[in-house]
């Protein structure tokens, strides 16, 4: 049985989508494969965002869909995630199944 690095993920905004815990995949010297584990089913995708001096990160959003969403958040609210460790790294992909959100990231070599 293969074991999964914890991933620290850090709820930079709580909406109606909620998260439970994240896990590296696989990895490399610049690139890693991140799984995220929602509570919430069936979410999408809001945006991707990426910069030199911040924390990559996610915008999870409901649809009509969703299920099991925040109590006291309205469905429209957005839920911003972000991967602390790796700071100045980019969002190059990511992909959501029903409960589990797929990021890949890459941190792009200095010329």
């Amino acid at each position: 049985m293969r074991h999964y690095k914890p991933v620290r993920v850090r709820v930079v905004h709580q909406g109606a989508v909620r998260v439970n815990v994240a896990h590296r995949h696989a990895s490399g010297p610049r690139c890693v494969a991140v799984y995220v584990d929602l509570h919430s089913k069936y979410a999408e995708i809001g945006c991707l965002m990426s910069g030199d001096d911040c924390a990559p990160g996610v915008v999870l959003d409901a649809n009509a869909e969703t299920l099991h969403l925040a109590r006291g958040h309205k469905r429209t609210e957005g839920t911003e995630i972000s991967f602390p460790e790796y700071r100045g790294w980019q969002v190059f992909c990511a992909d959501l199944a029903r409960y589990t959100l797929a990021v890949c990231l890459v941190k792009e070599a200095k010329p």
